[in-house]
């Protein structure tokens, strides 16, 4: 008899739904906006989400409304509260979804399960560095500092004295460098 599967569910790999997408593209505005989001993933598009959202002029609350197919065969139609909180400069709102699964206030919705929901309400997922082992976020570390120390805009030295992000960079490579000289050594 088999076993089932323990692949963990990939934040990386969800649609979202971010506040400032919805800002960027004009649905933070007084009154009712309709619009429709789309994914795309390697130039085919992977997915695609029709919104109407709705913002009070006299107080600081409004509703999204998500309607879409899931997995070519679920239909859903349901709400989420919008609310607006001044920032602590006094200048303005700050908006977030009120999730309806969690009731928690947050900026970004992941769609898991068949409904956008705050990342607390995917029970079992993990983010994709979170999946690797040791050895190979080691490896990735090691690219990533030799990639900056290598830049052909790094700046090196300034006034003769080196500069911190340098030395930093310099730092994570010779960690890096150790450790791949110690992993060479131990599978020769």
């Amino acid at each position: 008899m088999g076993r089932r599967s323990n692949y963990p569910i990939i934040f990386d790999e969800l649609k979202i739904v971010t506040i400032t997408d919805l800002k960027k593209f004009g649905y933070l505005k007084t009154g009712n906006r309709k619009g429709n989001l789309r994914w795309k993933c390697r130039g085919e598009y992977t997915g695609d989400v029709d919104i109407i959202v709705w913002l009070s002029e006299t107080d600081r609350r409004g509703s999204l409304q998500f309607i879409y197919t899931y997995n070519k065969e679920k239909h859903y139609h349901y709400f989420v509260d919008l609310i607006a909180v001044p920032t602590n400069l006094g200048i303005g709102l700050r908006w977030y979804f009120l999730c309806h699964v969690t009731g928690e206030r947050c900026t970004k919705l992941h769609l898991a399960n068949g409904y956008f929901q705050h990342r607390s309400g995917i029970k079992g997922a993990f983010y994709e560095t979170q999946t690797r082992s040791r050895y190979s976020r080691l490896d990735d570390r090691y690219w990533r500092s030799q990639e900056q120390i290598f830049t052909p805009y790094l700046k090196s030295h300034y006034r003769g004295r080196p500069t911190k992000r340098f030395l930093r960079c310099f730092q994570a490579y010779k960690r890096s460098k150790g450790w791949e000289d110690f992993l060479l050594n131990r599978w020769a």
